[in-house]
């Protein structure tokens, strides 16, 4: 077990007046200082970490200065967090509290104003930057720090960016991500992630995602929507599979019109 810079930053957000690196008196490193510290740390020791961090049980405190320095740091380093594992163990635990712990009114603004690329803008400025990204790492991270939000009254987010991602890549079937700036052909970790949140999301409320695929899975790809329908039975995710595009040498294809039940 490797402890790694994103160990630390997840173990910072989850306990951070157990956190050894960090101190209020005043004869102490300032909080920037810290955020330096923390994340030359981060980039010099960061390759990988074993999802050891899934199994702190979330014990918060009421120290929102040091979660907003946690943040702060995670963000500055997104192109460390490369790899799909080192996103899932941390993005909801850090920046999806962050989230709907400081930036409640920006949400509810979202959700009302829709799934649209202007509405993206009533949220807070890290997750426009996330969620415009053309970044494969931190396309997912805007993904799957969405988990955070199902279990909560604002699961209507998720659904909301899940269909943004959605248009975005109906619209131009041939967008891809990068990585490090070169384009990565496959979107297999993008549509995963998109179809994982949505299965969540379906645990809580299964009418919910049905009538979600019934209005969009036409638009979504079929990795997305066979995620998403784990939990059905099988005729009824074979419905909306057999209405999910799949790419055919770069492009999309639409296959049948969708069955109602």
């Amino acid at each position: 077990m490797r402890l790694t810079g994103f160990i630390a930053l997840t173990e910072a957000f989850l306990r951070p007046t157990t956190t050894s690196w960090w101190s209020d008196t005043e004869d102490v490193v300032p909080v920037d200082d810290h955020i330096k510290q923390l994340g030359r740390y981060t980039r010099l020791s960061l390759v990988h970490f074993d999802i050891w961090v899934s199994s702190y049980l979330i014990d918060y405190s009421a120290d929102d200065l040091r979660r907003h320095a946690i943040a702060k740091i995670y963000l500055a380093n997104t192109s460390h967090c490369n790899n799909w594992d080192l996103v899932d163990a941390s993005a909801h635990k850090i920046l999806g509290e962050h989230l709907i712990r400081f930036h409640v009114a920006d949400l509810a603004s979202f959700v009302l104003a829709g799934p649209t690329a202007e509405a993206i803008d009533l949220l807070p400025a890290w997750y426009q930057r996330l969620l415009r990204s053309n970044d494969l790492w931190e396309t997912r991270i805007s993904i799957v720090l969405l988990l955070k939000l199902l279990p909560t009254e604002h699961y209507h987010v998720a659904y909301a960016v899940c269909l943004y991602h959605i248009n975005k890549f109906h619209a131009d079937p041939l967008l891809r991500c990068t990585i490090r700036g070169v384009p990565f052909e496959s979107l297999d970790l993008i549509h995963k992630a998109l179809g994982w949140v949505l299965r969540e999301a379906g645990k809580h409320d299964p009418a919910r995602l049905t009538q979600f695929l019934h209005e969009h899975a036409s638009k979504a790809f079929k990795t997305t929507v066979r995620y998403a329908t784990e939990h059905m039975t099988r005729p009824k995710a074979k419905r909306f599979l057999d209405v999910a595009q799949r790419g055919v040498g770069g492009s999309v294809v639409v296959v049948a019109p969708l069955l109602e039940e």
